[in-house]
């Protein structure tokens, strides 16, 4: 196991050994959903004060029917998870091209350097912010990113703090991780109902995750749960 990991099947054991053995299969599900709700942040919080960190101060938000532990501090997810559903409606694309998108006007541009310590920090604010959100993450990180989602648009997911920057390769599944993690995706969706999480684990201060942390958990003795690269 990795430094960040979490044991996951050895919660599912501890759950079990709190279960009656007549409980209904309906009554088993909701009480493991509940155990998850109330035990996982904890833990994952604790993982998180574990990684590169500037000050941290974790709040619990809800949107679109998901919980998220976003750091105030640096401005970043800790974890997103909640219980999938269907969402047959389209993207909204023009909200979508918005994110982190190229800024053309003058006058922004100005505010953000205004706003820089240095002239050498507003030089490169200018910059970043006139180049489209690929070529921003292309230039810093050298690599390819999409607008990926925590929790996908058709399992239920919305955008704006649901949006982060995600390899392209594993976000559109054109590698073998990338189908992996897609075909996850299709398992929340085709069985709305299911407990499921996205955890980024950083290795730096920035917002931009080294691995993605996700898991759909069926049950306490029926999980599936994967470390997928990101940079």
């Amino acid at each position: 196991m990795g430094k960040h990991s979490i044991g996951y099947q050895s919660l599912g054991s501890e759950f079990l050994k709190t279960l009656s053995p007549n409980s209904a299969q309906e009554e088993r599900r909701n009480a493991f959903v509940a155990f998850l709700f109330e035990i996982l942040p904890d833990l994952w919080c604790d993982s998180y004060l574990g990684m590169p960190n500037g000050r941290v101060d974790i709040v619990q938000v809800t949107d679109d029917g998901y919980e998220f532990l976003f750091d105030l501090g640096s401005d970043r997810i800790v974890a997103a998870f909640g219980v999938s559903r269907y969402n047959p409606a389209k993207r909204d694309a023009s909200r979508m091209s918005g994110f982190l998108g190229k800024e053309s006007s003058e006058r922004k541009l100005d505010e953000l350097a205004d706003k820089a310590p240095s002239p050498e920090t507003a030089r490169r604010r200018r910059h970043l912010a006139g180049l489209s959100f690929r070529d921003q993450f292309f230039e810093t990180h050298g690599d390819r990113y999409d607008r990926g989602h925590f929790m996908s648009h058709r399992q239920g997911g919305g955008l704006d703090i649901n949006l982060f920057p995600q390899r392209a390769d594993v976000n559109q599944g054109r590698s073998t991780e990338g189908r992996t993690y897609r075909a996850m995706e299709r398992a929340c969706v085709a069985n709305p109902g299911t407990f499921c999480f996205s955890r980024p684990i950083y290795d730096d201060q920035t917002w931009v995750p080294a691995e993605l942390d996700y898991g759909v958990l069926y049950g306490p003795d029926n999980m599936n749960v994967r470390i997928f690269p990101n940079k």
